[in-house]
């Protein structure tokens, strides 16, 4: 009997020191913060959208930078933020500033600041996407770190469980051989090895989850690939879906779809545990395991890492925009 008290008192104190999951209080709304970013202001500069943007092709790119002095990447990037038109212009601005023509030089001076404003409107927005993405990235990694935390506490609750109920019924099976009890021993040992069995499994297989939500899905835009996007600035979406150069039937979009796929962040192609995570990535929140927050992080640091890429075209205008000076 007294064993029996023991090894329910011993259960009962160690389920009670079990972190229990939980979406109130401080650290409930820790894990479901939104890491949305400020409201849009009003009267700011206009951006066209995607779908009212005509595409540039190459020649087209090629015959531009040929006429202006500017280099190809120089030359889409003006297309993307919708200042080409500005650009087209720059030479023949230059040269009335050259040929002293009476307002040439405010002409240019106009020119080159809506330019230069729309780089820095666009250099803002690119910086706030990717803080907000850093941000999803870091809450799934913060919760992914504390469900490891809390499910290696069970599993030492549940080793050191395995290891007392082991012993105590050792004890009681060494005390019915010595009693010639041979019934009792054969009882004890199997219900012994029976419940050291099932505490050493549960150890072995903690896996907990926790809820993680996200009505603003950046992922599911990417993923369904919208020809105007709700949550990324038009810019920046033309930048995703601008072909590569070495194969101009993939774009920056598709290619973090594949390398998603390729890296196993969605699970094997075909699975059941594709179509899970397929469903809770690109929903608007579910229930989480570690292995699911980990990928989830590892696919936000993707994105952030392709749209880097858009800095490089607005870098690269800007800087032969600065190299042509106003004399």
């Amino acid at each position: 009997l007294w064993i029996h008290v023991f090894l329910c008192l011993s259960l009962l104190g160690g389920c009670a020191t079990v972190p229990t999951r939980t979406r109130g209080g401080i650290e409930g709304a820790e894990f479901e913060r939104s890491c949305r970013p400020t409201e849009q202001v009003s009267g700011e500069t206009p951006v066209p959208s995607l779908s009212d943007l005509p595409q540039l092709n190459r020649e087209e790119a090629a015959q531009i930078s040929a006429s202006t002095g500017f280099s190809l990447r120089a030359v889409e990037a003006a297309h993307a933020l919708d200042v080409l038109a500005y650009l087209k212009q720059l030479p023949d601005a230059e040269r009335a500033l050259g040929e002293r023509r009476d307002g040439a030089k405010e002409a240019l001076l106009v020119l080159r600041s809506q330019m230069i404003e729309r780089i820095l409107l666009v250099s803002f927005q690119n910086n706030s996407l990717t803080a907000e993405i850093s941000c999803e990235e870091a809450r799934a990694e913060h919760l992914a770190d504390h469900l490891e935390t809390q499910n290696d506490d069970r599993a030492r609750l549940f080793t050191i469980a395995a290891i007392v109920v082991g012993g105590i019924w050792g004890i009681v099976g060494g005390s019915l051989a010595l009693a010639d009890q041979a019934v009792g021993e054969a009882i004890v040992g199997i219900v012994g090895g029976v419940l050291t069995t099932a505490f050493g499994a549960a150890a072995l297989f903690q896996d907990q989850g926790a809820y993680l939500g996200h009505p603003r899905n950046l992922l599911r835009e990417i993923w369904e690939g919208p020809a105007t996007p709700l949550l990324f600035p038009d810019v920046i979406w033309r930048f995703l879906n601008r072909p590569l150069e070495e194969d101009p039937s993939i774009t920056h979009r598709t290619l973090i779809i594949s390398r998603w796929r390729q890296d196993g962040r969605l699970g094997t192609p075909g699975s059941y545990e594709e179509k899970r995570r397929t469903t809770l990535m690109f929903g608007e929140g579910g229930e989480y395991t570690v292995d699911d927050l980990y990928a989830r992080a590892q696919m936000f640091n993707l994105l952030e890492s392709q749209i880097g890429v858009t800095s490089e075209f607005m870098e690269r205008l800007l800087k032969e925009l600065i190299a042509r000076p106003v004399k």
